[in-house]
């Protein structure tokens, strides 16, 4: 169910009556995606663009960027804003320069890492 037919069931809802409070819509934003950086393998660029990804998200870049100093990095970001795609093009660019780079990937719950074993493999 899409989200204003949702909202449509709920406010059509006679139990739901007077629960709802306020409802606000917000309208979308144009995504701010940058181009890779210079220096971007050329291999990832290619199979980035495969899955519909043309450039890296400022948080996505500034990880990148981080990880490539040497620097540790956390991320906190909303919901499915890309934030595994940077430690899976991390570990990527690692294995282009490193043929026998290996990496240990740890996920909280079955669901989650069925999901991000999924996106790697993609």
């Amino acid at each position: 169910m899409d989200p204003q037919a949702f909202l449509d069931h709920l406010t059509a809802d006679p139990e739901v009556d007077g629960s709802l409070v306020h409802v606000q819509e917000l309208p979308a934003r144009p995504p701010l995606v940058q181009p890779f950086p210079a220096g971007f393998p050329e291999v990832l660029v290619g199979r980035l663009g495969l899955l519909g990804i043309d450039g890296l998200y400022p948080h996505q870049a500034e990880g990148l960027a981080a990880l490539a100093d040497g620097r540790d990095v956390m991320l906190a970001t909303g919901t499915a804003s890309g934030k595994s795609l940077v430690y899976q093009v991390a570990f990527a660019q690692a294995a282009l320069t490193v043929p026998k780079a290996t990496a240990l990937f740890l996920f909280p719950t079955k669901a989650l890492a069925r999901d991000q074993l999924r996106s790697v493999r993609s």
